[in-house]
């Protein structure tokens, strides 16, 4: 697991009010589904007497979570008749923290193949079966705590974190559907906040 940590420093048009917010980040490399939950560690907005951001008013918090899914399709149409199949290379991606903060990501690979008649073969192959590898989706969501004092401190927070694989497939009455799912992803909390004036500023 990586952490990361970024600062962005905005200014107000035609003030001298300033917002300033800081970003903590870490991953969780692709792996088979289903996974988790995990217990991920990311610090808390240090806003305590003498800490990193002494006196700072926290404003916001936001929890973003970029789900990935990776893997393989395999289907085969049984049916006496052609048809068009549909499959979704999918995975549900849950980070969830304190404070009401949750956020759902579903990082999803779609497309469809037309089969043919069932061609006797079951090696979803030839005419009424498709084997598709390298496919890969990502899913970008976030969220915001209502509850912003677990967030507050001089150490961390824990938040969980899980994948389930969620792929499907469709379009034929007798479908064989086999799917290799792998999922991963990137996470953060970024802290909005309003710092203690400068003297004379």
């Amino acid at each position: 697991m990586k952490i990361a940590l970024a600062a962005l420093i905005v200014a107000a048009a035609g003030s001298t009010a300033m917002a300033d917010s800081v970003t903590f980040s870490g991953s969780q490399a692709i792996q088979t589904t289903n996974w988790g939950p995990l217990s991920v560690a990311l610090p808390q907005f240090d806003n305590t007497p003498g800490g990193t951001y002494d006196g700072a008013t926290l404003t916001n918090v936001i929890l973003t979570l970029t789900g990935n899914v990776a893997g393989r399709v395999r289907l085969e149409s049984l049916d006496a008749q052609p048809a068009t199949l549909t499959y979704n290379l999918q995975a549900t991606l849950n980070f969830t923290g304190p404070g009401g903060g949750a956020v759902v990501a579903i990082p999803t690979a779609s497309g469809s193949f037309n089969a043919s008649a069932f061609d006797n073969g079951i090696d979803f192959g030839g005419t009424s079966g498709v084997d598709l590898s390298g496919l890969t989706g990502t899913d970008t969501q976030v969220a915001n705590p209502f509850i912003f004092a677990p967030y507050q401190g001089n150490g961390n927070i824990n938040f969980g974190l899980s994948a389930q694989g969620t792929s499907n497939g469709s379009g034929a009455g007798n479908l064989l559907q086999q799917f290799n799912t792998d999922a991963g992803a990137e996470y953060s909390v970024t802290y909005i906040f309003n710092p203690i004036p400068t003297p004379g500023a």
